[in-house]
């Protein structure tokens, strides 16, 4: 009998509990979010082909976030030539697995659901390989004696409606299976519903050389959306308010009163009433005024002359002349429903989600970002900048970790994917792009600012007309010694008593 691992149990139990939360986050995130009216009521009020819509609010939330955490390469720690080499190293795996597609998708699914995860392989040409997998689906183990250092990990998944399990410790990694494929969303949660995976001619236990578990975590507090699930709903009713509204009262109401209507089964009108309404006799002895208005249709379709009075026949447009011949039949209209009061409680709503996230309203164009200096800018982004300023720490440290072990087994591998011994692990960090809104100034602005304040030339090429550093500093020396020869050349001619002809 195959001896059950407990550690099955535990990673099972972490997972499961993520489960629901993690489902929600993408939901919303998608716009899937629930109705918030009736579907059969708004079905018969807009028709099958009109959705309920949704004022969806948490991509920005995530994205903004996302499009500021921006890396750049990665350096040496220290001039040790283990350094040096691993950093260089490291940015030609960055290249070469294209990193710039990987980080953004890693750091968005971290902001979704609180947490992401990647795995550091070695391919059989003995290259490092990063596999990005959602965070919900992998339980670390942190080593309490040693604060930071991962003991093992949990990885589950579904196949085929069989549940495999992968718990990686630092010397091996154990792959399990469940004994039937009849699992749906609830997990087992007993180790003893698995078995030993080795259908695929590997041992169910395979080796790890490299002496460290292969995972690395980006995980955050709480998901960036846990402030938007409780406002999203408020908005999405909002939005449909707005529209009902504006689909009902959203347009003047036109009405007749003391005019019946024609009765469609009477002979039609003598000649030369057109489309008139038939005059109605009065009575031999009149009955209070009918207060009962007969409303129109909405004029919506911004179609003059297609709509008409319900019942009376008189065409509306403006190229027409209603003409009633009932001397009590009066005609008007009630004024169109004021919606500034739904509009404004959406930009409240919308407001409130800003405020709760840390996203500055002018980078959901909720404002339109025009500051009276560089500094007021600085401040309204404050917190925003503080928040990515933080992540970048946090996943920066994840990052280096990575890419640190990612450059040490490709050092320990052969060209065949054969690990030759255990190569020295090199000390990076990694460099960001600055987190500030850089558009403060125009670039006019921002060069004549440069100019003015005797900033050097490699500064004002590299800032404002996009020269490389290396290239700036290499006009620079032109320029300097350019200086330098005409200064020699005005020195010797005012030495002879003649005028500068070198200028």
């Amino acid at each position: 009998m195959v001896e059950q691992n407990p550690d099955i149990a535990i990673a099972l139990a972490s997972v499961q509990s993520r489960i629901g939360p993690a489902s929600q986050a993408r939901s919303f995130y998608d716009g899937d979010q629930p109705d918030v009216y009736d579907a059969k009521k708004w079905r018969n009020q807009f028709g099958p082909n009109v959705a309920q819509p949704r004022d969806n609010m948490c991509p920005l939330v995530v994205d903004t976030v996302v499009s500021r955490l921006q890396p750049k390469e990665f350096i040496a720690r220290s001039k040790d030539a283990t350094d040096e080499t691993g950093a260089t190293g490291a940015n030609d795996i960055a290249k070469r697995s294209r990193w710039d597609q990987t980080a953004p998708e890693v750091h968005r699914s971290a902001g979704k659901v609180g947490k992401a995860a990647v795995l550091v392989g070695v391919n059989s040409r003995g290259q490092a390989v990063f596999y990005p997998k959602q965070g919900d689906e992998v339980h670390f183990q942190y080593d309490p004696e040693s604060p930071g250092t991962v003991a093992w990990t949990g990885f589950v998944w579904t196949v085929g409606g069989a549940v495999r399990v992968n718990l990686y410790y630092p010397t091996y990694t154990e792959r399990w299976i469940t004994n039937n494929n009849t699992w749906g969303a609830k997990l087992p949660q007993q180790a003893t519903a698995f078995r030993p995976f080795d259908d695929d001619g590997k041992d169910s236990v395979l080796s790890n050389p490299m002496g460290r578990v292969p995972w690395f975590e980006f995980a955050l507090d709480k998901s960036d959306l846990s402030p938007v699930f409780k406002l999203q709903p408020a908005l999405d009713m909002a939005l449909c308010d707005l529209l009902i509204l504006s689909r009902a009262a959203g347009a003047p109401q036109r009405y007749v009163t003391g005019a019946a209507p024609v009765d469609e089964s009477a002979p039609a009108p003598a000649p030369g009433l057109g489309q008139f309404a038939a005059p109605v006799p009065p009575p031999l002895n009149p009955p209070a005024p009918d207060l009962n208005l007969t409303l129109a249709e909405n004029y919506l379709d911004g179609k003059p002359g297609k709509d008409e009075i319900d019942g009376l026949h008189i065409e509306t447009g403006p190229d027409q002349t209603w003409f009633l011949d009932d001397p009590q039949a009066k005609a008007g209209s009630l004024p169109a429903a004021e919606l500034e009061g739904t509009i404004k409680l959406l930009d409240n709503l919308r407001t409130a989600v800003l405020r709760d996230t840390s996203i500055p309203p002018h980078l959901a164009m909720m404002t339109t970002g025009d500051f009276p200096s560089g500094k007021a800018l600085k401040t309204a982004e404050a917190q925003f900048v503080a928040k990515v300023l933080a992540r970048m720490i946090a996943w920066g440290n994840s990052w280096e970790d990575a890419f640190a072990f990612a450059v040490q087994a490709e050092l320990s591998h052969n060209s065949r994917g054969e690990f030759i011994g255990l190569a020295e692990m090199p000390a990076l960090e990694l460099t960001w792009e600055d987190p500030h809104t850089q558009e403060g100034l125009t670039e006019e602005a921002r060069l004549d600012a440069l100019i003015q304040i005797g900033a050097p030339v490699s500064v004002i090429l590299a800032d404002s007309m996009d020269y490389s550093p290396a290239r700036a500093a290499e006009i620079e020396k032109l320029v300097r010694e350019e200086a330098d020869r005409k200064s020699e050349a005005s020195a010797t001619v005012f030495a002879r008593g003649g005028l500068d002809m070198a200028a």
